[in-house]
């Protein structure tokens, strides 16, 4: 009998990157349900959809404090602790965890012993904490963010991993991908569009999008207003900025020079019009950049540079005419200077939603999944192999 529980820290049906990694979990598992493919599917998220067992979490700082001082990476481990006779009576054939949640794993091993481990990296960690902290707590952070994750991959069944430089960094840090040969699969960035862009354009649009309190996002947007916008013809372009939590730096900076800043926003297609760039000027981060898969969801045009890039090597294989490499002020404004070309000759993109469709789409991939999860297929690579543009 397949039965699946997922744990995921945040809302599965939330609005940041780490989120729309999630989701496509869940509207797999939760298809194959649907098919019968396999028997329950329980979620634990702070979405708390409804289940039987009455588990409902809850997340605030205290919860993150003290799991951290339990040397713990994730708070998660409270509402396992309270809802442990749940978990054991439930007796899952195989479970999703991210990379932090280590104590999940070896509660089931414990209790379960039969019971399958799937990790997923959202990006590695350890890497990522670095710019997702108070630089006070970094030290702390990557300390017990390493340990876990080091234990999650001893205890793996299976391994999930955006990218495949992910993948080589895993086996870097801890000194190989398991304590056996681990399954692993390399399951690039995949959504499932619920809009499209409907508002007509009045001229050329630069979108930047990104949390806004993750610092390689903030730095981007700074980079963007000393290396390019003092170049731009303004009354040529429209500029929006775009993200949640701006910090004051990045409100004075918009506030100034007159740019539209769009905090805390529901959906990009209540104000990005059709035909619009987005702008990825990032140098620093981890793991795949969900605002490329969005973008070409929508089918806008892309600039960025070779960090925002990463595993999306598929378009850059399939020589893309609206999808531009910039490392430099200047590549970047020849790159927009193209865009703006294309926009006055009534370029549509289309090319750029093919490209999304065929890729990043995430029923594209249910047949792989489910090899890879229920018939044991052991390393499914979903990315082709040169990622020589990066070098």
């Amino acid at each position: 009998m397949e039965k699946i529980i997922f744990f995921y820290s945040d809302k599965i049906f939330g609005k940041n990157g780490g989120s729309l990694s999630s989701r496509r979990f869940y509207e797999l598992l939760n298809n194959l349900k649907s098919k019968q493919k396999i028997d329950d599917l329980l979620i634990v998220s702070l979405d708390n959809l409804p289940n039987p067992y009455g588990i409902r979490i809850k997340k605030n700082k205290l919860l993150d404090v003290a799991s951290r001082v339990l040397l713990k990476s994730n708070y998660l481990y409270f509402p396992l602790r309270h809802y442990r006779k749940v978990f054991r009576d439930y007796k899952p054939s195989k479970i999703f965890i991210n990379s932090r949640m280590d104590f999940i794993a070896r509660f089931f091993k414990k209790t379960n012993p039969h019971c399958e481990i799937f990790v997923y990296f959202d990006n590695i960690e350890f890497d990522y904490c670095r710019n997702a902290v108070p630089k006070w707590a970094v030290c702390i952070e990557k300390q017990i963010v390493f340990r876990a994750e080091k234990n999650s991959v001893s205890t793996a069944d299976g391994l999930f991993f955006l990218t495949r430089r992910d993948r080589d960094r895993c086996v870097a840090l801890y000194g190989g991908t398991t304590k056996k040969d681990v399954s692993n699969m390399i399951f690039p960035i995949t959504i499932t569009p619920s809009d499209s862009l409907t508002i007509a354009p009045s001229k050329p649009t630069l979108l930047l999008l990104g949390s806004l309190s993750y610092k390689p996002n903030s730095d981007s947007i700074i980079w963007f207003f000393d290396n390019i916008f003092p170049f731009l013809q303004k009354d040529v372009f429209d500029v929006i900025v775009a993200g949640n939590n701006p910090p004051e730096k990045i409100e004075s900076l918009c506030r100034r020079n007159r740019v539209c800043l769009k905090s805390n926003f529901g959906k990009l297609s209540d104000f990005v019009p059709q035909k619009t760039c987005l702008l990825a000027p990032l140098f620093s981060g981890a793991g795949m950049k969900t605002k490329v898969a969005e973008s070409l969801s929508y089918g806008m045009f892309v600039i960025g540079t070779f960090e925002a890039f990463v595993g999306y090597e598929d378009v850059f294989d399939n020589n893309p005419s609206f999808v531009r490499h910039a490392n430099t002020s200047n590549e970047f404004l020849e790159a927009i200077k193209d865009y703006s070309f294309a926009f006055s000759n009534n370029a549509t993109f289309n090319q750029n939603h093919v490209f999304f469709e065929r890729f990043y789409l995430t029923s594209s991939y249910e047949e792989q999944f489910y090899n890879f999860v229920f018939k044991n297929v052991s390393t499914i690579d979903l990315t082709k192999s040169d990622t020589s543009f990066l070098s």
